[in-house]
């Protein structure tokens, strides 16, 4: 009878010992990953930026919560081109009273999707350049290039490889961006790559051919997080 209560303390306290461990491991691991610098990201866009859904959630946000550390802030607003950026500017829209780490901008499907002049939109973003490295003088700028979209005024999917009226594609603002970020020494991040959105997942990743559902905003949230935190480590 005594062995049978000796052996019913110890497999107690092996048991509370164990609890204890996991519990202390777990702990652990909570400080370690709260304990990361904070990172300040402000979001410039359109409505890839502001949000889709009742929630109004981008891919800031999807990077937020899986990131305790990431502070975000986002300033978006749909159908916004960057010639229409680079004015509100000036009316203050981009004006914060931080100084952020990281800035992002995500701009171009709109100039492409109105029709916007290869040339003119080059005139623009050297304009937004412009703004935005005078604003934010002491962040990370990074240009994030506009993800891969079947969608265009009618609401439907269409082959890839479109062009607007004007006979560009997309890729052809694309090319701009590239140029005049590594003329001005901002970093790029690729989206219109093939583990983020693209032909053969955009039905199943966005709402319309275009804005990102919830699994998109987390594709797009997991390659901008890789790029922009991840690797700069």
């Amino acid at each position: 009878m005594q062995s049978e209560k000796k052996k019913k303390v110890v497999l107690g306290v092996i048991i509370a010992l164990a609890l204890f461990v996991i519990g202390a491991g777990v702990y652990c691991g909570m400080m370690l990953k709260n304990d990361k610098k904070p990172v300040t990201w402000l979001a410039v866009g359109d409505s890839l930026t502001w949000g889709e859904g009742y929630y109004r959630k981008c891919y800031l946000d999807y990077i937020e919560r899986e990131h305790s550390e990431v502070i975000a802030d986002k300033k978006g607003v749909p159908g916004m081109y960057t010639a229409q950026l680079v004015s509100y500017a000036g009316d203050g829209f981009l004006d914060v009273d931080y100084n952020p780490d990281i800035v992002t901008v995500l701009m171009g499907t709109n100039d492409f999707g109105l029709d916007n002049p290869l040339d003119q939109y080059e005139i623009d973003l050297e304009n937004l350049i412009k703004v935005v490295k005078e604003k934010y003088p002491n962040s990370r700028i990074i240009f994030l290039t506009p993800p891969y979209r079947d969608y265009y005024g009618e609401r439907k999917y269409i082959l890839s490889g479109m062009v607007n009226h004007l006979g560009n594609s997309l890729y052809d603002y694309i090319n701009v961006i590239k140029e005049k970020a590594k003329e001005n020494g901002i970093e790029v991040v690729e989206l219109t790559e093939d583990e983020c959105l693209n032909k053969d997942n955009l039905r199943d990743s966005t709402l319309d051919g275009l804005h990102p559902n919830d699994k998109g905003n987390k594709l797009l949230a997991d390659k901008v997080y890789k790029e922009v935190v991840t690797n700069n480590k």
